[in-house]
C-alpha cells in the first residue's frame, strides 16, 4: 500500500557507472599544435577524442582512426603518420615532417571526417635531412584498427 512515504529497497542506493554512447564523428574532435603547425625533423603531434552524440567522451578505444597529411605542393607527397590508441576514447597522433612547405591533413573517425577535416597545416624550415627515414619506416597514412597487442594497436 502506497503510505506516501518513500523507503529504500535492500540494496540501495545502487551504484551506477554511466558510459557515453555509440561514437558520433561528428561531435568528436582533435586539439594540438600539430594540427596546425610543423617544424621539418621535429615530431608534430595532437589528440583525436571520440565523443557520443551527446558530446560526452568516449571511455573505450578501438576505433577506426585515420589521418592522412597530403602536401598542396606537387611532388611533395605525403607525410608518415603514426596513429596510438589509448583505450580510452583518445587517440594520440604524431608525425614528423621532412620537407617544408603547406599540407592538407583529413582526421577521420569510423571512416568520417571530424568537425575541421581536413586542416591546413603549414611545416616550417628545422633542419635537413635529405634521406629522412622516420623510425616507423616509410609509412603514408596512420590508421588505428582493432589489432591490439598488449595493449598497443599496430599503426600504418
Amino acid at each position: 500500500p502506497d503510505t506516501g512515504i518513500m523507503q529504500h529497497i535492500r540494496g540501495s542506493p545502487f551504484q551506477l557507472k554511466v558510459t557515453g554512447g555509440l561514437t558520433d564523428p561528428l561531435k568528436s574532435s582533435a586539439a594540438g599544435q600539430g594540427l596546425e603547425t610543423a617544424v621539418v625533423g621535429y615530431p608534430s603531434t595532437f589528440t583525436v577524442f571520440a565523443r557520443d552524440r551527446f558530446k560526452n567522451k568516449r571511455t573505450l578505444g578501438r576505433e577506426i582512426v585515420q589521418v592522412f597529411i597530403q602536401s598542396t605542393n606537387f611532388g611533395l607527397g605525403r607525410i608518415p603518420v603514426l596513429v596510438h590508441d589509448r583505450l580510452d576514447g583518445s587517440y594520440y597522433v604524431e608525425y614528423n615532417a621532412t620537407i617544408s612547405g603547406k599540407y592538407t591533413m583529413s582526421v577521420s573517425l569510423l571512416e568520417q571526417n571530424i568537425p575541421g577535416s581536413p586542416f591546413q597545416i603549414q611545416v616550417q624550415k628545422g633542419f635537413n635531412f635529405p634521406h629522412f627515414n622516420t623510425s616507423w619506416g616509410l609509412n603514408f597514412a596512420g590508421s588505428a584498427y582493432l589489432q591490439p597487442e598488449q595493449g598497443h594497436v599496430f599503426c600504418w
